[in-house]
């Protein structure tokens, strides 16, 4: 039997639980304390407990049993969780999650992770304390001896009624009803346990991969309801569970009788059988009409029916890269119906491409998700980071709501952590020497996002030390980057920290120094079609701007054409049209002209980059926005919008710093998708080589 699904359903599970307990036990650390987050810790722990107690994950099982034991204490009083407490549960939680990305390797086999199982193991015994402390700290479980204590309604130990029968398709999962039982014994004694057989086939038609059983079960424990439910987590759709509580049985007694699958009489029968009386119940269920049974399952089965599901990336990948051929069919049926004068099909088509658009606007937002769980995740980073820095830092984050394609979130990470790390190392000084600086003693790391134009902003800022440009440009002498009598401006001697092998670092830590890690920003974010930019002051700190496409998938952008080629930029950089006035010399490439009073470079686009054919007849201006600033590309023909698929480039055109894609027109045709801020910065550079040929020609 294939339980690979199971598996990736219990890694990932219980890795976001795990990380809800970090970011929990961070927030309690920075004194964010609330009491349900003690609560919200515990839960976490025991359901990941619970289900690897189940899988037979016995490591886990272990290790999260001492946690679950010191939170259990936590939240009723008994111990407080201080800073040596919450360091302890985060090292913790950090050896589960190693546990559960690989579940299978349950028998510590490696040398490393068995000696941090002991000694968390150990340190866990050791803020318990004894023996005694660690029984009042299990909670949930009872023990023998307390069995017989009273079972009044609000007494420790309560009477629970469970009313469980797995799915029929329960051990085809996977799953076996036995492992649930068992567990549940460690939340209290079971009474009694009572085996519903009413479903059993004739023995001709019996299928032993069918679970036909019910179970009907009284616990006696301390437990809250959610907690015996969470036993229960890892059914399969079409299970059916009530957990009733003590002395509420004949409150809901009716509707459960309406909703068990093994029927009403029997349900009845059953409670009789165990001893529980229900008083001037039974004539209701010798006339209790079966077809009225039927439409009550139904109509609890919708009003139950869950409202989010889960689903593999792989397949939403998959319905992006589906919808992108359609929009490449419904724009060659667009041209193909473009001369027709037939009014009917026009409206079908028009209707299609209504649906179409619809269609992939539904299919992107299944990719978007917040960008705030990605930064959650930093609060561990930039701790760990400044403890083992000796710098006290205060961490906030901002825009978290803002969404971005699943995507692209996942290729920032490395990015982001290689910015926050080299703040922290390089940015932010100890306490002693800010306040020498009359700063406050805790430095400020701060990120946030924001949606620009059709883009998301994201800015990394410190009130550190900032960019020494002197210091920058002498490590850049000494390295060969740059040479002696090399002019730069202030910008282009920022710019040189992105440059592979450079670094200022004094010494080689494991934090920095090798001289890898802003160049491997630039490229990453640049692969992703996106822009850095870094303003700093000496002093007061620096400020990285990261600038990136909402989706890398499909994206909305206007045609043009330019000698015999097609090129399509994204329409969240253009600004407006024109016809070209602009009169260049056969040699020359880049121009400007008066646009309302402004100057307006302009770059010819088929000069270029070479492109062959023609260069008679009107010419056409588009004039593209970025950083707050306009500039134009001359092109032949404007065609107007279009909706793109984005094709990758090969990798021998990687290197290529105007072209971040293809895409396939309705015609058949190529077209290329233009990189707006690498032509900026090539327009940029031509501009700066025309006035150094102008100076040269004034001499």
């Amino acid at each position: 039997m294939d339980l690979s699904e199971i598996k990736e359903a219990f890694i990932q599970e219980s890795t976001e639980l795990l990380s809800s307990a970090e970011l929990l036990l961070l927030q309690l650390e920075r004194g964010e304390f609330n009491e349900e987050s003690i609560h919200s810790m515990f839960r976490a722990v025991h359901t990941v407990k619970g289900t690897a107690g189940m899988f037979g994950y016995d490591a886990i099982e272990k290790c999260s049993h001492e946690l679950e034991t010191l939170l259990d204490l936590a939240r009723s009083g008994k111990t407080e969780l201080d800073p040596g407490k919450i360091d302890f549960l985060l090292r913790a939680v950090d050896h589960l999650k190693k546990l559960v990305s690989d579940p299978y390797s349950g028998d510590l086999s490696d040398l490393d992770a068995k000696a941090e199982q002991e000694k968390i193991i150990s340190e866990a015994k050791g803020f318990l304390g004894g023996e005694e402390t660690r029984q009042e700290g299990k909670g949930a479980q009872i023990s023998p001896k307390q069995s017989g204590e009273s079972t009044k309604k609000g007494s420790v130990n309560s009477e629970w009624q469970i009313s469980f029968f797995p799915g029929q398709d329960t051990f085809r999962s996977g799953m076996d009803p036995y492992s649930f039982l068992k567990y549940l014994k460690n939340f209290g004694e079971i009474l009694y346990l009572y085996v519903y057989k009413s479903q059993l086939p004739k023995w001709e038609s019996w299928n032993s991969e069918t679970c036909y059983l019910g179970f009907e079960i009284k616990l006696r424990s301390s437990a809250r309801k959610e907690e015996i439910e969470s036993v229960f987590d890892f059914l399969k759709e079409g299970s059916f569970l009530r957990v009733t509580p003590p002395h509420s049985v004949e409150e809901v007694f009716h509707q459960i009788s309406k909703e068990i699958p093994c029927g009403a009489e029997e349900y009845y029968k059953t409670l009789a059988l165990l001893g529980l009386e229900i008083e001037g119940l039974e004539q209701d269920f010798k006339h209790f009409p079966t077809s009225q049974k039927q439409e009550v399952q139904k109509v609890q089965t919708a009003a139950t029916a869950p409202k989010l599901i889960r689903i593999d990336s792989a397949k939403v990948d998959q319905l992006v890269n589906l919808v992108g051929e359609l929009i490449i069919s419904q724009a060659s049926l667009g041209r193909l119906l473009a001369d027709t004068e037939d009014s009917e099909l026009n409206e079908s088509a028009e209707i299609f491409s209504r649906l179409v658009g619809e269609i992939r606007e539904t299919a992107m937002a299944l990719r978007m998700v917040p960008i705030g769980e990605l930064f959650e995740k930093y609060r561990r980073t930039v701790r760990d980071i400044s403890l083992e820095l000796g710098k006290d830092v205060d961490f906030e984050i901002q825009g978290g709501e803002t969404e971005l394609d699943r995507s692209v979130i996942e290729k920032i990470n490395d990015p982001i952590v290689h910015i926050l790390r080299n703040a922290l190392d390089h940015g932010i000084e100890p306490s002693e020497e800010r306040e020498a600086l009359g700063k406050s003693q805790r430095g400020k790391l701060k990120i946030q996002a924001s949606h620009a134009t059709g883009s998301i902003s994201i800015e990394i800022s410190d009130d550190g030390k900032g960019l020494n440009q002197d210091k920058i440009r002498k490590k850049a002498l000494e390295k060969g980057i740059i040479d002696p009598d090399q002019s730069l401006t202030e910008q282009e001697i920022i710019n040189l920290i992105f440059q592979p092998g450079f670094s200022t670092a004094e010494a080689v830590t494991n934090l920095s120094g090798r001289g890898v890690g802003m160049d491997v920003v630039q490229r990453n974010i640049e692969s992703l079609r996106g822009s850095v930019n870094v303003q700093s002051e000496l002093g007061k700190g620096s400020v990285f701007s990261i600038r990136l496409p909402l989706t890398l998938a499909i994206i909305d952008g206007f045609l043009v054409r330019s000698s015999d080629s097609y090129f399509v930029v994204p329409m969240d950089w253009v600004k407006e049209t024109m016809e070209s006035e602009l009169q260049l010399l056969p040699e020359e490439i880049a121009g400007s002209i008066n646009l309302r009073g402004e100057v307006l470079p302009i770059l010819h686009l088929g000069r270029f980059l070479g492109l062959p054919g023609s260069d008679e007849g009107r010419k056409n201006i588009l004039v593209l926005e970025y950083e707050g600033k306009n500039f134009g590309i001359l092109v032949h023909d404007l065609l107007g919008e279009i909706q793109s698929v984005i094709k990758p480039l090969n990798e021998i055109f990687r290197g290529i710093q105007c072209i971040s894609g293809t895409s396939v027109l309705g015609t058949g045709k190529i077209a290329f998708i233009l990189d707006v801020p690498g032509l900026h910065s090539l327009l940029k550079i031509q501009r700066s080589n025309l006035r150094e040929r102008e100076k040269i020609r004034s001499k």
